[in-house]
């Protein structure tokens, strides 16, 4: 009888000391965090459920065999995919080439350039977001654009870029100045780097007159002008462009006011254009002499609006060539005089 009471005492001590120990370590639930990405468009299974969206998630696992279960924190991120096409800015100064940007978010984005065919300026910048690249024929730069090195979520972009002409305007205008007896100013373009065709552009040139585009574009032309109309100049103005850069030149041409004109030919008797008079304007003295071919003097005046009507002394001069003489001051130049000689056809 003494055993059997020993035994269930010490049966009794043990379920107590079990039951103290539970009581002194309690069971605690294991955190797991997890931090993961995908990128968009894609689709992340979390223990059976499918992630589309960035967030936190979390979910309990059951541990077999414990008393404890694990809860998982789930931080997801999705990730856009990269902004990966090239934009470009020609520069014709030298070194001439192009700057081509890629956009970088900031985030410590990982690139890659490759060219085709391969531009030696390219060296030393694959890494770069921002290049500068001086193509010697028409060459595609392709960009690898990533959140890191390892592939994640790839992007690729690709611009084709043609060697930079760098332009310098050059012309020739006559004349230097404008007058009612010279209306016209020609024009030529001497330009370097805008002839040609190139890389399916057309080079070339725009002329202007006052800011107004004309109509042709040759390399040689002339155009008609009329300053009087638009001021005391006209500014000639010629825009050169290649394929990649422009460059232009601009003259300004002076309208000399001071006009003397004489027509060469009169027909004294008809309704029109029956006597001879020059075309003056800016005249401060003038004088006229007028002669047959034997060099007597049929005609002679100091007043610019005095015509010869092809009379001498109250009588018709015969049909023939005469020879003028005009001596004049004018406003331009006051100091001196000046002197214009020519012949007259006089028609009956």
């Amino acid at each position: 009888m003494k055993r059997v009471l020993q035994i269930v005492f010490f049966v009794v001590c043990l379920l107590c000391c079990s039951l103290s120990l539970k009581a002194q370590r309690p069971c605690t639930d294991t955190l797991v965090r997890v931090r993961d990405s995908i990128c968009e468009g894609s689709q992340y299974v979390f223990n059976g459920r499918t992630l589309t969206r960035s967030g936190i998630y979390y979910d309990t696992l059951t541990r077999v065999g414990a008393d404890c279960d694990s809860i998982v924190i789930l931080r997801l991120a999705v990730l856009e995919y990269p902004y990966a096409e090239p934009g470009s800015k020609a520069h014709c100064v030298e070194p001439a080439g192009h700057n081509v940007i890629v956009y970088d978010d900031g985030r410590g984005m990982y690139f890659h350039w490759t060219s085709v065919p391969m531009d030696s300026s390219l060296l030393g910048q694959e890494h770069l977001s921002d290049i500068y690249v001086m193509p010697t024929e028409p060459t595609v730069y392709e960009v690898y654009v990533d959140y890191r090195e390892t592939p994640q979520c790839p992007s690729r972009g690709r611009i084709k870029l043609n060697p930079v002409q760098p332009v310098l305007a050059q012309m020739y205008v006559y004349p230097d100045q404008l007058s009612y007896n010279q209306l016209e100013v020609e024009v030529e373009d001497f330009s370097i780097g805008n002839s040609g065709q190139q890389y399916d552009f057309w080079n070339g040139r725009k002329w202007y007159l006052n800011g107004v585009l004309q109509g042709s574009q040759k390399k040689h032309t002339s155009f008609a002008v009329k300053p009087w109309m638009e001021g005391d100049s006209v500014e000639v103005k010629m825009v050169a462009f290649s394929s990649t850069c422009v460059d232009s030149a601009i003259k300004v041409v002076p309208f000399r006011r001071v006009a003397l004109y004489f027509p060469n030919v009169f027909t004294p008797g008809l309704e029109q254009n029956n006597t001879f008079r020059p075309i003056v304007d800016g005249l401060l003295q003038y004088e006229l002499w007028i002669y047959d071919r034997r060099g007597t003097l049929v005609f002679h005046t100091t007043d610019s609006n005095h015509s010869w009507d092809g009379t001498s002394g109250g009588h018709p001069c015969p049909a023939a060539t005469y020879v003028y003489k005009c001596r004049y001051r004018d406003i331009e130049t006051p100091a001196g005089f000046q002197t214009l000689s020519g012949t007259i056809t006089l028609l009956r």
